[in-house]
């Protein structure tokens, strides 16, 4: 761990041992990280409320990110699940972290195949290989993206074949040279099971790009699963390297494209496709969501230009005073009582409305008035007579 430095790698600061009744501890200090994607998935499981699609995305490239960093290095994590996955939840920062499974992995090195939790097993662990390389990490990642969109785990099986026969119901039987490839003792399935479709299985919440992807990570041939560094080019990321992208309740995006010198050259012909776009626009131009703001600004201030000044009512100034409503219509209000004379259409149409409405309704005209109710005693009557 102490080799780690990823900004996707939960760091180690200092380790310590201590000596208890049964026998020696080892204890490590971390950063510390406030949520975790186990929690993130357990609320929205219980409040049965999806994950938005752009935090999807803001997880996943984050976790194929550190991933791939720990790959360049030829390490495995080897245990890749939400509990191992830790999350800011301020800035949704994400930090893989256990790395007690993790080893470097050797060419033709034999390694032991029950490792990782059962629900993220890749089906080469599941069939007893040790000779596996980095790709169960893909595998358990597929795992994950998948998990995001049906908040459970994708695949569950109460053991290891139980958990086989679900991953074949899904994909279909391989071949049986890949089977013998893996692992050659491993008996022949002689059922066949005919695979289901990814946006069935899914319950057709991911888009189309996602299931293109998640098909890539989720490949039974190790080989044929697509690598973590070139997963990040995928247009289904699109959306995050356009200019302007933040997240759902309107933060920034945490770091995403900081990328290092070794990263960028691990694979120079797809830096293009990594980075995020140019911002074209001319400068000056305001964006839509800045346009509408300044709308509305200038139209508060309009309004109170043309809001009209109080009367000056008190015994000082026993004059007329004058209302000023714009630029176009003055009105002089006299304390003697006598009726306004609007001098434009609009205040001649409001006054006729004004006159014509029953004495049932209420009047509003500057303040709201009281009037009488038809039901009151006191109420007018209207009566006809004969002449």
């Amino acid at each position: 761990m102490r080799s780690l430095d990823h900004l996707n790698c939960v760091r180690l600061f200092y380790y310590f041992v201590t000596q208890l009744v049964d026998g020696l501890h080892l204890n490590l200090v971390m950063e510390f990280m406030s949520d975790s994607l186990a929690s993130i998935l357990c609320r929205h499981g219980r409040a049965n409320f999806d994950i938005h699609p752009t935090m999807i995305q803001i997880y996943l490239y984050q976790i194929l990110r550190g991933t791939a960093y720990l790959h360049s290095k030829n390490i495995a994590h080897r245990d890749l699940k939400p509990h191992n996955i830790l999350v800011d939840s301020v800035t949704s920062l994400l930090k893989l972290c256990d790395f007690g499974a993790s080893k470097q992995l050797g060419d033709g090195s034999m390694n032991v195949a029950y490792i990782c939790s059962r629900y993220y097993r890749a089906p080469e662990l599941l069939l007893g290989s040790t000779t596996y390389g980095v790709s169960i990490d893909t595998w358990s990642i597929g795992c994950i993206f998948a998990e995001l969109f049906i908040l459970r785990p994708f695949f569950i099986g109460r053991n290891s074949t139980e958990q086989l026969v679900k991953v074949i119901e899904f994909l279909g039987v391989p071949p049986q040279g890949q089977m013998q490839t893996m692992n050659p003792s491993f008996p022949h399935i002689i059922r066949k099971y005919e695979p289901i479709a990814m946006m069935k299985k899914l319950q057709n919440k991911p888009s189309y790009r996602a299931a293109a992807l998640l098909t890539k990570m989720l490949e039974f041939e190790p080989n044929e699963r697509v690598d973590c560094w070139d997963a990040l080019c995928h247009t289904y990321f699109e959306h995050l390297r356009r200019p302007g992208a933040q997240q759902p309740d309107g933060r920034p995006l945490p770091p995403l494209f900081n990328f290092t010198k070794a990263e960028l050259q691990r694979n120079p012909s797809i830096n293009s496709l990594i980075m995020p776009m140019p911002d074209l626009r001319p400068k000056g131009i305001l964006r839509p969501h800045d346009q509408t703001m300044r709308k509305r600004i200038l139209e508060c201030f309009e309004v109170h230009e043309k809001s009209p000044q109080p009367l000056d009512l008190s015994g000082d100034n026993p004059g007329p005073s004058t209302l000023r409503m714009d630029t176009h219509q003055e009105t002089q209000v006299m304390e003697s009582g006598t009726k306004d004379v609007p001098k434009d259409k609009e205040s001649r149409r409001s006054q006729a409305t004004l006159e014509n409405m029953s004495p049932g309704k209420a009047i509003r005209s500057g303040k709201r008035r009281k009037v009488l109710d038809k039901k009151s005693n006191d109420a007018p009557r209207y009566t006809t007579s004969k002449t």
